[in-house]
Parts: structure tokens; C-alpha cells; sequence
């Protein structure tokens, strides 16, 4: 059973002796680096000129790389000293049967995607009774069908594969618990609210701190494969309606 209560409180927590205010930092660092090096590099090439292609790639290099890939080396002693399924709350086995694990997916699915959609149109409707009309889009729009079959696998993999993983692994386990260490009482809210931010679409401002709070939700009654399972599950659907509208509804 899923209370609405229950999904905007901050799970009872327990000290763990794993550095992840390390890793925090390292990724904190690891994203400013690359967006330095990246406006420098933008100065003499021009990124809109790119294939769709390494634009994908580039968009992606801050969190799968610099930000999940610095996070994890400021683990890396936890990592190395320690079962890294633990710290990583990624265990061997399902944490229940494959069937129940299922159900509860399924259930949380359902609410994701109700309440995110929900809150999409009424944000997007403020904003255009506001004034607002020209929203940012994503690669995967702007290019639309024009992109080619290279980009579109790539994109595949990305959002159903790696975005899920890189992604859960950063906000959901490291920053979360980072800042639980660093006794911040909220740290599901600003987790939810960082995580919005930074997929920079102010139209799904609301949608993304609903979908972070859902997962962190998940990861608690699941360990985070259920957070990553239901991440991908997300996406992939999300994929497949923007594959639709794009190549057969778009005429």
C-alpha cells in the first residue's frame, strides 16, 4: 500500500561508515570541471554545428562521467575496503521475490507516471497563462526523425540503460547520503529539487522533483535496483511515445 505521506518524508536513517560526503564532493567537482572546460571548448567550436550524434554524448558527459564517474572515486576506498554492493545498496538478490518485486513496480509505476503527468500540464499550463511559450526541448525532440538510426540507438541505450544506473547511483545513493551525513534534514527535497534542476526543462520543474521523490521512495522499500528498474521503466516508455509521435503521428 502506497501513502501520499509516506512518499514526502525522509526515510529513518542509519550512520554508515562509507565516505559519502567524499563522493559528493568529488562529483561536485567533477560537473564544475567539465562545464568550465566545456564553455572554453565552445569558444573555438561550435557544439549546434556537431551530428546529433556527439551532441547526445556531450549533453550526457557531465553526470555519466563526470559527475557518477568523479562521485564513485571519492568512494573509492569504501569501495575497494568493503562489499561494494553494500555501499552501493545494489545487492546480489532482489531484496524480495521476483514476483513481488514486480508488483511493487508496477504499483509504483502507475503512480509516477499519473502524478508526473499531472504535474507537467498544470506547471506547463501556469506557465503559458503566464506568458511563457517557447519552452526548451530535449535532443531527442529538436532532432526529431531527421537524427538517424545511429543517434536514435544511441539514445536508446542512454535512457533506458545508462541514464537509469548513472544517474540513480549519483542522486539517489550518493548525493542523498551525503547530505544525510551531513545531517541535512531534508535531503529527499533538495536531492528532488537538484535533480529537477538539472535536467533544465522549467515546463517539468515539478514533474522531476515528484519523479525524484518517487524514486528515492522506491530505492528505500527496494534498494536501489527498484529505483533504477523503475527509472528505466519510465524512460523507456517515455521513448516509445516520443518514437510515436515523432515517426507515426508526426504527418
Amino acid at each position: 500500500m502506497i501513502r501520499f505521506d509516506d512518499i514526502f518524508e525522509d526515510s529513518a536513517w542509519e550512520a554508515q561508515d562509507f565516505d559519502f560526503t567524499r563522493g559528493v564532493q568529488f562529483g561536485f567537482v567533477g560537473i564544475t570541471l567539465f562545464y568550465i572546460f566545456f564553455h572554453i571548448i565552445a569558444r573555438s567550436v561550435s557544439i549546434s554545428e556537431m551530428s546529433p550524434l556527439w551532441q547526445l554524448f556531450i549533453g550526457q558527459i557531465p553526470f555519466v562521467v563526470c559527475g557518477t564517474g568523479a562521485a564513485l572515486l571519492g568512494l573509492r576506498k569504501s569501495l575497494q575496503e568493503q562489499d561494494w554492493r553494500k555501499v552501493l545498496d545494489l545487492p546480489a538478490a532482489l531484496p524480495c521475490t521476483n514476483r513481488l518485486f514486480c508488483r511493487k513496480l508496477l504499483k509504483w509505476m502507475l503512480l509516477l507516471i499519473l502524478g508526473s503527468t499531472l504535474l507537467n500540464w498544470l506547471l506547463a499550463s501556469l506557465l503559458k497563462a503566464l506568458g511563457f511559450h517557447n519552452f526548451p526541448m530535449q535532443l531527442l525532440e529538436v532532432f526529431g526523425a531527421n537524427a538517424g538510426w545511429s543517434f536514435w540507438i544511441a539514445a536508446f541505450l542512454i535512457a533506458v540503460l545508462v541514464a537509469p544506473l548513472s544517474e540513480e547511483i549519483l542522486f539517489r545513493r550518493i548525493l542523498y547520503q551525503g547530505l544525510k551525513a551531513l545531517h541535512f534534514s531534508h535531503a529527499g527535497w533538495i536531492t528532488a529539487v537538484l535533480f529537477s534542476l538539472c535536467h533544465a526543462l522549467p515546463q517539468a520543474l515539478l514533474s522531476y522533483v515528484f519523479f525524484s521523490l518517487i524514486l528515492q521512495k522506491a530505492s528505500h522499500k527496494g534498494s536501489l535496483w527498484m529505483a533504477i528498474a523503475l527509472h528505466a521503466g519510465y524512460n523507456l516508455i517515455v521513448f516509445a511515445l516520443m518514437i510515436g509521435k515523432l515517426f507515426f503521428f508526426s504527418a
